[in-house]
């Protein structure tokens, strides 16, 4: 006996909306008791690998780690016109070593140019799959804003030279918070050329 198509559809029909049903059901439980598993979820937040990268994965930064990112991108790119240098354009493996490094520092509570795994910035870019050439790596700690780590970096000589270095063409800004940790707040910047 064949089935047609328009009987398998009204068969097939009935169960995906069952099983629309239950998922609901399961995302409003799920919901109601969030506020009592937050209450005995840890006081830190990570944020692991969000961005549209091959090497990334599905994302390497959540919404507001970009926006975080892309404000000091846009700080960044207004002091580097002040001093008549071009704009930085971002690129995603960058990205990702930054955020990695900061997620790294958040996580494991140090503060340091060297990762946990002993690496410098210029492994990490190329381990994120950056094939330019790595120029230099400014990290903060302790800033809750863009504009307040920025104007850290820019009162700091050997930052405010990297952030003004005409010669560098791309950046990647990562961000984590984590109040478990002794700063909170980390930032990395990666600069390319």
């Amino acid at each position: 006996m064949f089935t047609t198509h328009a009987q398998a559809t009204r068969r097939v029909r009935p169960q995906l909306r069952t099983l629309l049903i239950v998922l609901v059901a399961l995302l409003l439980t799920g919901a109601a008791g969030a506020p009592a598993a937050r209450a005995s979820a840890p006081r830190f937040q990570i944020f692991l690998p969000v961005l549209q990268s091959a090497s990334a994965g599905p994302g390497l930064q959540t919404q507001e780690q970009r926006s975080r990112a892309e404000e000091v991108v846009r700080l960044v790119n207004l002091e580097r016109a002040r001093a008549g240098c071009a704009a930085l354009t971002i690129d995603l493996d960058l990205v990702e070593a930054a955020q990695l490094h900061s997620a790294d520092m958040a996580d494991r509570n140090y503060f340091d140019h060297t990762g946990s795994d002993g690496s410098d910035f210029v492994a990490r870019a190329r381990a994120a799959g950056y094939v330019g050439a790595p120029g230099g790596e400014n990290i903060a700690a302790g800033y809750p804003t863009p504009a307040d780590v920025l104007d850290g970096w820019m009162d700091s000589t050997g930052h405010r030279a990297n952030i003004l270095a005409c010669d560098y063409t791309t950046i990647g800004v990562g961000y984590a918070f984590n109040t478990a940790s002794t700063f909170d707040h980390y930032w990395t910047q990666v600069f390319g050329r």
